[in-house]
């Protein structure tokens, strides 16, 4: 597996992937395809895909801002190819971000999971820790 800067070459399969791993539990979400171009084909500062054999099998997503203490990274998205998974690429992608991070003398790193998602073990073995909140949504339409 090499793991890659994004190009924009890489937006049209890593919406596909985007889409497809997304339609799956426990999101269920159906993106229509404009919308996932956006969301994906945004304002990522850091964008890594991974590639196995010619074909992208996973993306990573993240940015940095300023916090309270020094300087925060997010991650965005992270999305491994369900063939894939259990293989490693979703940990050396989250490693590759970290050392990214790093670099820029990033503080602490922070991102968002659903509880039934798979790559919680991953998180907890990479030593993320539940700071206790919770995330309210509300539909407004």
């Amino acid at each position: 597996m090499k793991i890659r800067k994004a190009t924009k070459k890489d937006v049209k399969e890593v919406v596909g992937l985007f889409r497809k791993e997304y339609a799956k539990p426990p999101y269920n979400e159906k993106w229509p395809k404009k919308a996932a171009q956006k969301y994906v084909g945004g304002k990522s500062e850091y964008f890594f895909v991974a590639v196995e054999n010619n074909e992208i099998v996973g993306f990573i997503q993240g940015n940095i801002y300023s916090w309270y203490d020094g300087l925060r990274g997010h991650i965005n998205e992270i999305v491994v190819d369900s063939k894939y998974q259990g293989k490693g690429i979703g940990k050396g992608l989250l490693n590759f971000i970290i050392k990214e991070f790093k670099k820029r003398k990033v503080k602490t790193l922070a991102l968002s999971a659903k509880k039934k998602a798979k790559a919680l073990d991953i998180y907890k073995k990479l030593k993320f820790k539940d700071e206790g909140y919770i995330s309210l949504k509300k539909r407004l339409r």
